[in-house]
């Protein structure tokens, strides 16, 4: 992988040493840190998370993931945790939001049990801590953090149920990285669910720089008051689906840049200290 020529626009120095995100696909980001520490913030389908192995397996050796961190739990996000515990083990845990999903529609009505249970047998066989967080829990990795922004404590089941995975019951995590910051909006897409996270969170939004646009590119969040509270957002991570053009129209309207995941392939950044960044080519 290198650094593509167009870098970001307010990095105009060549940096070698800086932490790695690569979305992959439905909504799983790989990130390697300047110690080569691996994590893991969703794992797509089952089918998705024995692809994700391959491109792990091929990309960084057969290393141990060091935390997995899960928004939701609908099946096409949580469906392809086990087999990446089954297939590289998990060194510290499995970090959620701690509310299973019981939506009734199809194929969520199937798909979605039938996912925990495999996940929590990965869990069990290979004896990987498991723990429910809620917003402010956080993760110091000596040179990255991590920070659930949601859910809200009075949002947060502790292992209970929901029957709407995609509202406030899903989690939001930080990644600061030096000044840069990243926030994984999992599939949170509504506005008011949005506008209430911020609110709590002013402080930790205003330096953003990079987001993973929610719900694998929904348009629906696509509204400048979900937008302009992040001041610095420059580079939005997105996935191809239904209404992702009009999400790219509306980034590109706002002079927000885009890395947009095509199918069978990937897309990464390289995120540094200073704040800045670089896109990566494949």
């Amino acid at each position: 992988m290198e650094v593509e020529n167009k870098v970001s626009k307010r990095n105009l120095t060549p940096k070698n040493s800086g932490v790695n995100i690569y979305n992959f696909n439905y909504g799983s980001y790989v990130i390697e840190n300047t110690n080569k520490d691996l994590y893991l913030i969703d794992a797509g389908t089952k089918l998705i998370g024995a692809q994700l192995t391959g491109f792990i397996s091929k990309k960084f050796g057969n290393r141990p993931i060091k935390k997995i961190f899960l928004t939701h739990y609908h099946f096409n996000h949580n469906g392809g945790i086990a087999p990446i515990i089954n297939a590289f083990g998990v060194e510290d845990g499995v970090y959620t939001n701690g509310a299973y999903s019981v939506q009734d529609r199809s194929p969520y009505d199937i798909k979605d049990p039938r996912a925990k249970v495999e996940m929590l047998k990965a869990i069990s066989n290979n004896s990987v801590n498991y723990e429910y967080c809620q917003s402010n829990t956080e993760f110091d990795e000596g040179n990255i953090k991590f920070k659930f922004l949601a859910p809200l404590p009075q949002y947060f089941q502790n292992g209970g149920t929901t029957d709407n995975p995609n509202g406030s019951t899903g989690a939001m995590i930080l990644l600061e990285y030096g000044d840069f910051s990243m926030i994984f909006m999992g599939d949170i897409y509504h506005e008011s669910g949005i506008l209430e996270i911020w609110e709590e969170h002013t402080n930790d939004i205003e330096n953003v720089q990079a987001v993973a646009w929610p719900h694998h590119g929904d348009f629906g969040a696509a509204k400048d008051t979900v937008v302009d509270p992040l001041l610095k957002l420059e580079i939005a991570m997105i996935e191809t689906i239904g209404s992702s053009v009009n999400t790219i129209n509306f980034l590109t309207g706002k002079g927000i840049d885009h890395l947009w995941l095509k199918s069978g392939n990937y897309t990464a950044m390289k995120c540094y200290k200073d704040g800045t960044y670089d896109k990566l080519t494949p």
